[in-house]
């Protein structure tokens, strides 16, 4: 860690945990300096007297205290600075993922100009071709996208809040979308090949990288339907104009407040850039010249600073282990990882049956086969009434659930299994689930003991006893002892408590925890078998 200090200043260093009384992981440092003024600035390193070890997913980094010197003094600031890098030459092709990872379970809407939209007649609940086609690409988030369907022809149309319109739903347009498509959400490279690390003197016009930079922002400007920035896209165009002209001045802070509009800057942060590393050049390398140049005749004491740092900071060079070349890819780290961060709240796999769902749904609809009046049935408000081979299939088709985060995904989870759920989630689940509160270890037990997901245990007992509030699930005497019942077994309809709390005494559940293990084992055995399967 490279450490800046005053000669004539006192300089303590702590462990990070003491310093800030936050929880931090040992190791890291911060330097606390008592602000005086001095002349003169010299470099020093402090290195830890073993190495530190972590591993992925641990957290590396803390607010470092930087400082800067000036005339008279320094000035300070406490920030973070973290870089996304890599060398890897496959990363252009990775971004326009060829092996369609997360198609199944697409993320993202995108439609492109042009696309044909739609219009509803809300009395009716019919659409109808409109005039309108898009003039600007969009990108929406699928969860958020609704569907709805036309009442006469049943065909599905998603609508497309930002363009007050609809699309045709099952077309090629509009795409869905993966998280690991990177390309297509926006995601593009450039290479950088700058004849100096001072890429803005206000002298030589940036061609090549920057004004590649500046042209994607008048793009996004121009695709801006909002009145508001009606402007931008003139201003860019300016500044396009600007560097083509090869004018020998400009203003460096100009260029940098357009490189850096908020309205855009998701443009910015998805550009992936390969350029020189300053981590690979030193003091002598020539590209640090024209920089070091300059301050030999303006500020030569800010030269020898300078000078000293470079040689500090640059390490690449001297690694001979690995293939590091002096150009890497730098990433934006909260946009790029953000991107292809898992999102969803759980993982779907896919398994290949000799069965198919015809030939599931023929073994669903001959349940009831036995009654010819109704056949299968469902519940309803009204009581149960006869179910279409339609409806049956639409709730038996897994691929109705794989878009977005749809709960109902849930009832295909395998549930004959202990999964690892952390205790504390579990806790946090059981909190304020009268009875259930703080039984969060009865709970994993009898998950691990009868293979059973835990999770499933829980939501199976704060249903059955209405949150912990039952009279079965709090107790009910039983040839005057307490027994206890959560997951409503034995528990029939008309006679509910007193037989439920008969299988409780001849189980011997007398406590909420034998209960909770033992009502696992009847769910384990009776629930969840080749016959009734292992799913809700």
């Amino acid at each position: 860690m490279g450490l800046y200090r005053g000669k004539r200043q006192e300089e303590h260093i702590k462990l990070a945990t003491e310093y800030s009384k936050t929880q931090l992981n040992m190791g890291y440092l911060v330097n606390s300096q008592r602000e005086k003024r001095g002349a003169g600035f010299e470099l020093r390193t402090d290195s830890l007297s073993s190495p530190f070890a972590i591993k992925a997913g641990d957290p590396i980094g803390h607010m470092g205290y930087y400082q800067a010197p000036k005339d008279g003094g320094y000035e300070a600031r406490y920030q973070v600075h973290i870089e996304c890098t890599s060398m890897d030459d496959n990363l252009e092709k990775f971004l326009t993922n060829p092996e369609r990872v997360g198609e199944k379970n697409p993320l993202w809407l995108k439609y492109a100009p042009g696309l044909v939209l739609y219009k509803k007649d809300i009395t009716a609940g019919t659409f109808t071709k409109d005039t309108r086609v898009t003039t600007r690409s969009g990108i929406l988030p699928l969860s958020q996208v609704q569907t709805e369907a036309d009442k006469s022809t049943r065909q599905e149309y998603w609508q497309l809040r930002p363009e007050n319109a609809y699309a045709l739903k099952g077309q090629a347009e509009p795409q869905l979308l993966s998280q690991y498509d990177l390309a297509r959400l926006g995601f593009r490279t450039e290479t950088a090949e700058p004849a100096s690390f001072d890429y803005l003197d206000g002298k030589k016009q940036p061609i090549g990288f920057f004004r590649n930079l500046i042209n994607s922002l008048y793009e996004a400007a121009t695709g801006d339907t909002r009145t508001s920035h009606a402007l931008v896209k003139h201003n860019y165009q300016r500044l396009l104009d600007k560097i083509d002209s090869g004018s020998d001045r400009y203003s460096p802070m100009e260029y940098w407040r357009a490189l850096h509009n908020p309205d855009y800057r998701d443009v910015i942060q998805k550009t992936i850039v390969k350029h020189p590393s300053d981590w690979y050049f030193k003091k002598g390398d020539a590209l640090w010249q024209p920089f070091l140049n300059a301050l030999k005749k303006d500020a030569p004491e800010w030269k020898k600073y300078s000078e000293d740092f470079l040689d500090k900071m640059a390490w690449m060079q001297d690694v001979t282990t690995e293939k590091l070349g002096p150009s890497l890819w730098h990433m934006h780290p909260i946009m790029f990882l953000g991107t292809i961060l898992q999102r969803q709240r759980y993982v779907i796999k896919y398994t290949n049956y000799s069965s198919t769902l015809d030939l599931a749904l023929d073994k669903q609809m001959a349940l009831g086969s036995r009654n010819p009046l109704h056949g299968p049935q469902i519940g309803t408000n009204l009581g149960f009434a006869p179910v279409s081979r339609e409806r049956v299939s639409s709730y038996l088709d897994p691929i109705n659930y794989e878009i977005g985060e749809n709960p109902n995904m849930f009832q295909f989870m395998i549930l004959t299994s202990y999964i690892g759920i952390p205790k504390s989630a579990i806790a946090s689940v059981l909190k304020g689930q009268g009875i259930l509160d703080g039984k969060e270890d009865a709970f994993i037990q009898a998950a691990k003991e009868n293979n059973v997901n835990e999770m499933y245990l829980v939501a199976h007992a704060i249903v059955e006893t209405g949150h912990g509030t039952s009279t079965l699930a709090t107790g009910n005497r039983y040839n005057g002892r307490t027994y206890y019942n959560v997951y409503g077994v034995g528990a029939y309809d008309g006679v509910a408590v007193s037989e439920g709390t008969r299988f409780a005494a001849k189980n011997n559940w007398d406590t909420p925890e034998a209960a909770i293990i033992g009502g696992a084992a009847f769910t384990s055995t009776n629930f969840f078998s080749p016959r009734s399967g292992y799913t809700l």
